[in-house]
């Protein structure tokens, strides 16, 4: 059965004071900060390694999500979250299970049914040095909040169309220059009949976002990892019904 739809834009990790228990030089934790995932934090080994992040107060937390990370399958993950820095009482303390598709899409992460409110979170991250093709553990971004989730699914999944921003020259005599850049996809979502606090939700989110700032949406809650996208909104419109209720259609395209 299919789940949710869920935009999570309310990033908290991004306000957080970061520290972790080991960086690469020049690959320090705040990179994770980085809406560029491909600028990512390294570890310097594979054992017991901590991403910590201090939200500077007690906010509400619903999703927890790492993105572009090089983890395999049977790697031990928590997510930990405590009122005490030194977290003393783990209030939180839940281990993911890195399965194969968590390895293959770079992915970790877990939604939680009522709000967890801590100031203080972490990773505790181990993977197995003898099988390790890197040695180190990277993270591109994470996630840290809470999400908005419409009244209803989608109308429309669009199929996603790939897209190749790259140009060709091609002189008189026929021969070919490239410009090769990194492919993308656009994804177009539709829905018939969102109730005006919904309109209002996702306008407010189009505002403090707006097209320059990536966000993650899962379109299907029951399978997170393989339905997480980390993309712009590149178009937002919405018209009312002589109901009062609001078609709409929403575009993105993933980072690259």
């Amino acid at each position: 059965m299919m789940g949710d739809f869920r935009i999570m834009a309310d990033n908290k990790f991004d306000l957080a004071t970061l520290a972790a228990s080991s960086e690469a030089a020049g690959f320090d934790v705040e990179r994770i900060q980085h809406e560029q995932f491909l600028k990512a934090w390294r570890s310097t080994g594979l054992s017991a390694v901590t991403v910590d992040a201090n939200l500077g107060a007690a906010l509400d937390v619903k999703a927890f999500f790492a993105y572009y990370v090089n983890l395999r399958e049977g790697a031990s993950f928590k997510i930990q979250a405590d009122a005490d820095p030194a977290y003393g009482s783990l209030n939180i303390d839940d281990t993911i299970a890195i399965t194969a598709d968590m390895e293959s899409f770079g992915i970790v992460g877990k939604f939680w049914a009522t709000a967890q409110a801590y100031r203080y979170w972490r990773q505790l991250i181990s993977d197995d040095a003898s099988a390790h093709p890197l040695g180190y553990i990277y993270e591109g971004r994470a996630f840290l909040g809470d999400y908005f989730q419409p009244s209803y699914r989608p109308s429309i999944y669009a199929v996603p169309q790939d897209i190749d921003p790259s140009t060709v020259l091609v002189s008189l005599g026929g021969q070919k220059t490239a410009n090769i850049l990194s492919q993308y996809q656009r994804y177009e979502f539709q829905w018939s009949n969102l109730p005006p606090t919904d309109i209002d939700a996702i306008r407010a989110i189009y505002a403090s976002v707006g097209v320059h700032k990536a966000i993650f949406i899962v379109m299907d809650s029951a399978d997170p990892i393989g339905t997480l996208l980390y993309a712009k909104i590149v178009e937002l419109e919405y018209t009312p019904d002589p109901s009062g209720y609001y078609g709409v259609r929403l575009v993105v395209e993933t980072e690259r």
